[in-house]
């Protein structure tokens, strides 16, 4: 605060003096000192009182002006904590509120220094208030813009990724530089802004590329279409990404023609499954690596690194045969013998052998041979409906195909979560073996419908599986056999009726395996029980068993007296006969298959002798035809032994590939 300046005397300092005199002047001059000493006390009482009121106005008015300070820097932090987008006209808000904040500072002060003091204060602290909000708004401002830029990057590249419009990236890429060179006022952001909007649109662009062309993709990385946008790690991802793609639409597509060439020569009408969904794909590995490296465990990212390459490299193997598999494993493990392994190789030959395993457990479970085709394709299941004939019949159809597609001996058309429908009714007591046996016959193919009660009945129960494959009223008689037997146990000689079994048909029964000897001595005997008691029989009669095996066998009579089913009586012996079949008409098609034909069902495999030797068609057709299941036969010798195939199996040809004669 200014300060007045003080009252001064006006006299001079006297000259020193010699010895006092007296006389009238000396008198005088000492009244005129004292007279200038009470002036000057009253001027410095004056000048005192002053400024302590000058003082009081400048404490007072700087009271009121921290007050003042204190309430408008509450206004403006409320103003920030909720502004308009962008900080709109907070400045000059905040301008207002600190004029009306300090307006009567200065009421009250009379001491024009003190006025002057506060005015310039006020002045100086409205400059540097008002100058940092509008700092603080114009970095709002700045704020809001990058944000809205961003946001418009988000609708761009959405454009780039959806469009149908070939030029959608490069329209997009010119709009953000449009876009972010139109800005004023955004300084240092807009290059880092600008990079970033053009690696969202990029990015879009290559997602649709990967969707719809993959191989336009890699062409445009390998181009350097994207390479001021993103280093060399991304792009190697984008191009792995891309990649993988190709490599699975085309085994789809292999798969997909294989399944369509099985469908066409089992004559299926259509195929309504899809994609089942598979056991990861590289990507997923890669993910996984890079998750556990994220926490320090180099060795499961290693693993999970050569994981995604063997998926890779095998992905071409997916849904192929066990066979086509184990002769790129053999030819591989052999190369790797003599001469070792690529890298790539080597990480092929663990995914194959991968691939196979898995192969393996699905083909190996319920519908296994299904459950390998929805792998490979990636279709669906259509939903089994068991009162929809026409549902059943389709499922059959398909799971006939996937079992020639995967060489099964045995047709499954009901898989692992299916099962428990048909299990349920199986258990409920005869009246439920009942339905269960209704229900299994609409598959309609008889492989299909063998298969079924296979996996109903499970390895107990084979007169369940016998039934299923005759006549309804035989099926009901063998099933209802087992209560009846107990009404009259007199009708049946056990023992005997294995002999009779054992003499006249073992030799045909016991080439069947898996106990179809049993199932069938079962089955046999609880329709002869059923037939009998009905009859009014109570004595046991071994002929009317004898007809009772063949029965069960399939034997059945048209009304034009047409034999289909049972057994085949030849000169080296008998040959079961599937139910379908006249005994003339089963070996007529053995006798007049070519070897082409021959090969083609026995799924690629040539008949060898006991000592590897080749056999020809001529010394095939010498051989005894023997019924295995499931519409399949291998050949006997006369000494009794079935023949072997090039690969060291038993040799069978499928009866429904060989060409009817």
């Amino acid at each position: 605060m200014a300060r007045e300046v003080t009252y001064q005397s006006q006299v001079n300092p006297a000259q020193p003096a010699g010895l006092p005199q007296a006389g009238a002047g000396a008198f005088g001059a000492a009244i005129g000192g004292a007279l200038g000493d009470v002036g000057g006390a009253l001027a410095r009482a004056d000048q005192l009182d002053r400024q302590n009121r000058a003082d009081s106005e400048a404490s007072t008015a700087a009271l009121k002006m921290a007050e003042a300070q204190l309430k408008v820097s509450q206004q403006r932090d409320a103003a920030r904590a909720n502004p308009l987008p962008g900080a709109a006209g907070h400045a000059e808000v905040m301008a207002g509120d600190f004029d009306a904040a300090m307006q009567g500072i200065a009421d009250g002060v009379t001491d024009r220094r003190v006025q002057r003091s506060v005015a310039e204060q006020i002045a100086a602290r409205r400059a540097a208030f008002v100058g940092g909000e509008n700092m603080w708004a114009t970095a709002k401002a700045v704020e809001m813009n990058v944000e809205n830029l961003r946001q418009t990057g988000e609708q761009w590249s959405a454009f780039a990724l959806t469009s149908a419009d070939p030029n959608a990236a490069s329209i997009a890429h010119r709009a953000i530089d449009d876009m972010v060179d139109g800005q004023q006022n955004i300084g240092e952001f807009r290059e880092p802004v600008r990079r970033e909007l053009h690696q969202r649109v990029a990015s879009g662009d290559i997602q649709r590329k990967q969707d719809q062309s993959p191989k336009a993709l890699i062409a445009a990385i390998d181009a350097g279409a994207y390479n001021d946008l993103f280093d060399g790690t991304q792009l190697a991802r984008f191009r792995d990404g891309a990649q993988v793609e190709i490599n699975r639409a085309a085994a789809a597509a292999r798969a997909e023609a294989a399944a369509q060439k099985a469908l066409r020569r089992e004559q299926l009408a259509t195929l309504r499954a899809q994609l089942e969904a598979g056991a990861g794909t590289p990507q997923d590995w890669e993910k996984y690596g890079e998750g556990v490296a994220a926490i320090g465990d180099t060795s499961q990212a290693v693993t999970a690194r050569a994981r995604a390459a063997e998926m890779r490299a095998a992905a071409q193997w997916k849904g192929a045969s066990l066979q086509v598999m184990d002769e790129r494993v053999s030819a591989l493990t052999a190369k790797r013998d003599r001469t070792g392994l690529s890298t790539q190789e080597a990480a092929e030959l663990k995914g194959i052998t991968r691939e196979r395993s898995e192969a393996v457990t699905r083909l190996n479970g319920q519908g296994g041979a299904l459950s390998q085709y929805l792998y490979a394709t990636g279709k669906t299941l259509e939903r089994l409906n068991p009162d929809d004939a026409g549902a059943m019949q389709r499922r059959a159809q398909l799971a006939a195909a996937a079992a020639s597609m995967y060489n099964r001996g045995t047709v499954e058309p009901i898989t692992e979560t299916e099962l428990p429908m048909f299990r349920d009714m199986f258990a409920a007591g005869p009246a439920g073996k009942l339905r269960a046996l209704e229900t299994i016959r609409r598959f309609g193919d008889a492989r299909a419908v063998a298969g079924a009660a296979r996996q109903v009945a499970g390895s107990d129960d084979g007169d369940f599986r016998i039934a299923v494959m005759l006549p309804p009223q035989v099926a009901r008689d063998v099933l209802l056999g087992p209560d009846k037997l107990k009404t009259q146990p007199g009708v049946l000689n056990a023992k005997e009726a294995a002999r009779v079994l054992s003499t006249y048909y073992g030799s045909a029964v016991r080439q069947v395996g898996g106990g179809y000897d049993a199932d069938v001595l079962k089955a046999a005997t609880q329709f002869y029980a059923s037939r009998m008691i009905d009859g009014g029989e109570t004595t046991w009669d071994p002929g009317r068993f004898a007809e009772a095996i063949e029965t069960v066998l399939g034997r059945t009579r048209s009304a034009n007296g047409t034999i289909r089913g049972g057994v085949a009586r030849t000169q080296q012996g008998l040959v079961i006969v599937p139910p379908d079949r006249t005994p003339e008409t089963l070996m007529q098609t053995f006798a007049r298959a070519g070897e082409p034909d021959y090969r083609a069902a026995a799924g690629g495999r040539a008949p060898r002798w006991g000592d590897g030797s080749a056999m020809t068609r001529g010394q095939l057709r010498t051989l005894l035809p023997t019924y295995r299941g499931n519409g399949r036969y291998g050949f006997r010798g006369r000494d009794g032994r079935l023949i072997p195939n090039d690969q060291g199996g038993v040799y069978e040809v499928d009866i429904y590939k060989l060409p009817a004669r």
